[in-house]
């Protein structure tokens, strides 16, 4: 089912996509997506996501990559989001969606996701309802790099997940009195500022 509810979305192939300098509010899907789920190869790479603002859509910036189980060789590369201020995935319109459970600031599904020179950093997430984010790969070389990106959550909700599903699915984290301690040792976001709402 297509839904047709993203801000700016590529489906498929891309060379050179850039979303700069946007205000982005109440996407009934993402914000802004690079997405493909196809049975044939697919290579993304050159993507920008820089300096936005993504308020209250579903997901603020949402990807993925899947070849429906089979190795087709699809992969992203030089994937950078940096510079965008991403605010209340969970709070919009959207909500009205029967997926209600699946907003993220950044929602990378847990797809295949085979990317690398993946990085996300000097980026602001403030709160969601629930995870903030949601970086899954099939490998360990596919996660993406963070570093000095500020986190804004209330207490008790959710950071997200981060890591492999090779094995299993990677557990939900949630922001708690260790949050600071998780998304330094599990998520690898050296430099994070980290704040506490209660």
């Amino acid at each position: 089912m297509t839904r047709y509810g993203n801000g700016v979305e590529i489906y498929g192939a891309c060379d050179d996509y850039i979303v700069s300098n946007c205000y982005i509010y109440q996407a009934y899907d993402a914000g802004a997506t690079h997405q493909s789920n196809m049975r044939k190869q697919k290579i993304m790479v050159n993507i920008r996501y820089t300096d936005n603002i993504f308020e209250k859509c579903v997901y603020g910036i949402e990807y993925f990559l899947g070849s429906h189980g089979m190795d087709v060789g699809s992969y992203m590369d030089n994937v950078v989001m940096s510079g965008n201020i991403l605010r209340l995935s969970g709070y919009g319109w959207g909500q009205q969606r029967h997926n209600y459970h699946t907003p993220a600031l950044i929602k990378g599904w847990s797809y295949e996701n085979s990317a690398s020179n993946f990085s996300i950093h000097n980026n602001i997430f403030d709160r969601c309802a629930y995870r903030m984010l949601h970086l899954v790969a099939l490998k360990q070389e596919s996660y993406p790099e963070m570093h000095d990106n500020t986190y804004i959550q209330h207490l008790g909700g959710m950071i997200g997940q981060y890591g492999a599903n090779e094995v299993k699915e990677p557990e939900i984290e949630n922001f708690d009195e260790n949050a600071e301690d998780k998304i330094l040792n599990i998520f690898g976001d050296k430099n994070a500022k980290v704040y506490y709402i209660e």
